[in-house]
């Protein structure tokens, strides 16, 4: 039995050696988390529930590949980040599930005021200001809740978005500005005066307590099952070969139909046994071995056209290469970026950008 108390280094360490206790109270530990910061990029239940799938997925797959324990809490972010920025590509207008509202009102749950004798109206200022950041524009939103709610400074958050610390800055500082005008009208229309000491102190308690106050949905509990080694996870991959679409508790796997060929090519990729050896690239100090570690490592960089135009040059340069090695080596994580639009949107910004 591990103590639940236990250091996220241990703890790291444990599910490293491929722990599936350990995993499991990982998730527990940051599951919360994840499932925030997915919800306030998204603005979708469904879309949400498919990050945190996915996030953790890939945790499980490439945690062995984390050398400094220390990072985790950042690259935990820029996987999320990553996941909501894929599914924010592929679907350009995304809106809250009516069905799901319940989980929307759970981000705007009440919280202690910072100013006990104004209660009543402290809990709707801070509704409203929790609005009033879900309406920023997705850049700025983004770089709010990183800053106010992850503490992460102007430099690690353009480290972890890969965009410019100037540009940081300037999100920052046009989200304050937008903020403050929204609270400002608000205070007019209503004929009101909020008690705010600060707006980044308001911006960061706002953030902190609805996260505080969060319900995770209980179904997320399906999504861990469905990641756990069991028999009835192995059925289900055979089912998956033959194109079957499966039922987990209320969550849907989306199966796609494949020959049996393609397939077992899937399958041993999955376990770094690739049938054709992929050429050893080395790209920023890493020295990438396989077609999965080169598709995650690609999409880490630049998930989506946005992030492709974001780029340096030489960013730009470096991806290029290692995007290259995947088309001529092929598996199906090339056969991924293809069917996602990702190859495409690559070619071109590479051949406006540097050709």
């Amino acid at each position: 039995m591990i103590d639940r108390n236990i250091s996220d280094a241990k703890l790291i360490a444990l599910v490293q050696r491929e722990d599936e206790q350990a995993f499991e109270l990982l998730y527990e530990r940051y599951v919360k988390l994840v499932y925030y910061i997915a919800f306030r990029f998204c603005a979708n239940e469904a879309d949400t529930q498919d990050v945190v799938q996915e996030t953790f997925l890939q945790i499980k797959r490439t945690i062995r590949d984390l050398k400094n324990p220390d990072m985790f809490k950042y690259w935990l972010n820029k996987i999320t980040i990553s996941k909501c920025k894929n599914l924010f590509r592929k679907n350009k207008y995304m809106t809250y599930d009516s069905e799901h509202y319940e989980a929307k009102s759970n981000l705007l749950e009440t919280r202690e005021d910072v100013q006990p004798d104004c209660r009543l109206k402290f809990d709707s200022d801070k509704a409203m200001l929790n609005h009033f950041i879900n309406e920023l524009p997705k850049g700025q939103r983004e770089v709010v809740i990183l800053h106010y709610l992850e503490q992460f400074s102007v430099e690690e958050t353009a480290a972890l978005l890969e965009i410019p610390q100037g540009t940081v800055k300037s999100r920052l500082s046009y989200a304050r500005t937008m903020l403050k005008t929204k609270i400002e009208k608000y205070e007019k229309d209503h004929h009101v005066e909020l008690n705010f000491h600060s707006l980044d102190g308001a911006i960061a308690a706002a953030l902190v307590s609805s996260f505080q106050g969060l319900k995770v949905p209980g179904n997320l509990a399906v999504i861990y099952q469905s990641m756990r080694p069991s028999h009835f996870f192995q059925m289900a991959i055979g089912k998956v070969a033959l194109g079957v679409t499966l039922c987990v508790g209320s969550g849907v796997v989306y199966a796609v139909a494949m020959n049996q060929r393609s397939f077992n090519q899937g399958v041993q990729e999955q376990a770094g046994e690739e049938i054709n050896t992929f050429p050893a690239t080395d790209i920023r100090a890493t020295s990438i071995t396989s077609a999965r570690s080169a598709y995650y490592t690609i999409k880490t960089w630049a998930c989506c056209e946005e992030e492709m135009e974001m780029l340096e040059t030489t960013q730009l340069k470096d991806v290029y290469r290692l995007y290259q090695v995947m088309k001529t080596h092929g598996s199906i994580y090339y056969q991924s970026l293809e069917e996602e639009g990702w190859c495409q949107a690559l070619e071109t910004i590479y051949r406006n950008k540097v050709q």
